[in-house]
């Protein structure tokens, strides 16, 4: 049962690129009813990733207390027709993945969590001050069924002229927008990775992709022709809209511009830059820090 080796909705090789990706890893076992973590684990390779709704194919606990509890829970979620969600916490952990287990478990046992309706984390700590994570951001806390959405998405191979938005990670912060609307931050949020919670905020999404992005060039943008802008996090594209007519707002040196846009779904644009995973772009050269990037790439 539940095997994603075998689960037509990921082929086996990149099933088997995310576990050489994760090496030794920690992970949680995620009531998708509330969000809530009930099981935390250590495992590495196609082993853990085998397994969706069947306990027998998770790395068996010496705690055989946690194990009978944790072949209830997933029974009792197979029951109701759910999907166990999976969320790796760290990878690449190497010798060290039993220490850092042991650690999360003493964290969720020592301090209250609670569940939010409105973010796909698992859970919140109440209270925390701290306003931006720790070092490594890039292999933290994220789904599997995300990773391996990432690392199922194909090259962008089009000919559409494009503009492509890399967004930094998400800040709360109101500014005015084209068209005399306020948003209330900017940046990439990393439950929009889950597309269902992207498409209830694509709004936010827009607005982050839009406007205001300095070195635009107004003679550039129109000598290429460009009439959709493409939203990517992580090097992969996430969602894509077209610019309304005349929509274009820049500074007096026409060096920072934005513009208004529609959200693109269900047409053949869609399909070619977005699809079922996004696409995949070209990594940058080392030290380009460039925010936007004109499709097609030009030598």
């Amino acid at each position: 049962m539940g095997d994603l080796t075998q689960n037509p909705e990921y082929d086996q090789q990149t099933v088997k690129q995310v576990a050489e990706h994760l090496g030794n890893y920690v992970y949680l076992l995620v009531d998708p009813r509330d969000g809530r973590p009930f099981y935390v684990g250590k495992g590495q390779g196609l082993r853990m990733l085998g397994h969706r709704i069947d306990a027998a194919c998770l790395p068996d606990s010496s705690d055989e207390a946690a194990r009978k509890q944790k072949e209830i829970r997933l029974r009792e979620l197979a029951t109701l027709g759910l999907r166990t969600d999976i969320w790796i916490v760290a990878r690449n952990l190497g010798t060290t993945y039993t220490a850092v287990e042991a650690a999360v478990i003493d964290l969720f046992k020592t301090f209250p969590v609670s569940a939010t309706s409105t973010s796909r984390l698992p859970l919140l700590a109440e209270g925390l001050v701290n306003e931006i994570r720790g070092s490594g951001t890039e292999g933290g806390i994220q789904r599997l069924d995300d990773i391996i959405r990432d690392f199922a998405a194909p090259d962008l191979d089009t000919e559409t002229p494009l503009l492509l938005i890399t967004l930094k990670p998400w800040e709360e912060d109101q500014e005015e927008t084209p068209g005399g609307e306020t948003r209330a931050g900017r940046g990439f949020k990393r439950e929009w990775t889950d597309p269902r919670v992207m498409k209830r905020e694509m709004k936010a999404v827009a607005d982050s992709t839009r406007c205001w992005w300095s070195g635009l060039h107004r003679e550039k943008v129109e000598a290429r022709g460009v009439e959709h802008l493409v939203t990517v996090y992580g090097g992969v594209t996430r969602a894509i809209f077209r610019v309304q007519p005349s929509t274009w707002e820049w500074d007096a040196l026409n060096r920072r511009g934005g513009c208004q846009v529609t959200s693109v779904h269900r047409e053949p644009i869609f399909d070619a830059v977005i699809g079922e995973y996004g696409h995949r772009i070209p990594r940058k050269k080392r030290g380009d820090q460039t925010t936007f990037r004109y499709w097609p790439f030009r030598a």
